[in-house]
Formats: C-alpha cells, sequence, structure tokens
C-alpha cells in the first residue's frame, strides 16, 4: 500500500470512529433517551392515564418501562422509570412522572424538601448519606427526575 492510501485509510477509520463515539453518546445518553422517550409516548401515556383515573385501568407504557403510582397527603404521580445505570448500592436512575396536581416531588414521592435551583428545575438530597437527585419540569404536570444512590 502506497503512503497516500495508507494515509486515507487512517483518515476514514478515524472519522468513523469519532463518528461512532459521537453516535453512542447521542443514544447512551440516559437524559437525552429518557426525554426522546417521554416525547414519542406521551400521547399514548396521556391516554393511558385518562382510562387509568377515569375508569381505573391498570397503568402501562410502551417499550417495558416500569410505571409506579404513588399516592400520600392528596398528592397523586404516576413515575415511569426510563433506564437506569450501576450497580447497588451505587446506581443512577432516569425517567419522568405525571403529577396530577401539577407539584414536582422528590424521587418516589420520599419526603425529603426541595430545593428550587432555577426556574422549573429542582435538587433534593439527603441529609445523611450521598444520595441525591434533580427534578425538572418538562411541562404542565409533566416532571424528569434524575437520582443518584
Amino acid at each position: 500500500m502506497n503512503g497516500k492510501r495508507k494515509k486515507l485509510v487512517i483518515l476514514i477509520v478515524l472519522v468513523a470512529a469519532v463518528f461512532g463515539i459521537v453516535l453512542l453518546h447521542l443514544t447512551m445518553n440516559p437524559a437525552k433517551t429518557t426525554l426522546r422517550y417521554y416525547r414519542h409516548s406521551r400521547a399514548e401515556l396521556e391516554e393511558n392515564l385518562q382510562a387509568h383515573f377515569e375508569n381505573g385501568e391498570t397503568l402501562s407504557a410502551p417499550g417495558g418501562v416500569r410505571v409506579t403510582e404513588y399516592r400520600w397527603d392528596g398528592h397523586t404521580i404516576v413515575e415511569y422509570m426510563v433506564t437506569g445505570r450501576g450497580l447497588v448500592p451505587s446506581s443512577q436512575y432516569y425517567g419522568f412522572f405525571y403529577s396530577e396536581d401539577d407539584v414536582p416531588v422528590c424521587f418516589q414521592g420520599v419526603e425529603i424538601p426541595l430545593v428550587q435551583i432555577s426556574n422549573g428545575e429542582w435538587e433534593w438530597r439527603e441529609k445523611r448519606g450521598d444520595n441525591h437527585g434533580r427534578i425538572r419540569r418538562i411541562e404542565p404536570c409533566w416532571f424528569y427526575f434524575e437520582a443518584a444512590f
């Protein structure tokens, strides 16, 4: 192989590697994955929520996303756990929740106060330990969350 051809092959391999890394980053980013899932599934999720609250139908979500309903002190949220990383005890979870009364809450409704860090964004942190998270309003009644343990 001559020198020019060898340089061209190396350049093509490098460009393909960079493209692959960028593509992997875009598809493996849990926040982007979660928000993409929300955008693509929102209409179906809202239909299911309406059927659940009006007719008692079972909560469900496309793609095997885990759905859990939490009720306490007059609040109801429906949580959609989209993805996670790590192994217990060092895990991170990403998802979103529907808050019937448009109130942001801590992960799974745990009674830890939220601290507003900007318009439409809150953080929570356990007093003892390293458990913490972030909540961000997507739109009225819908919130994105990250939780780390």
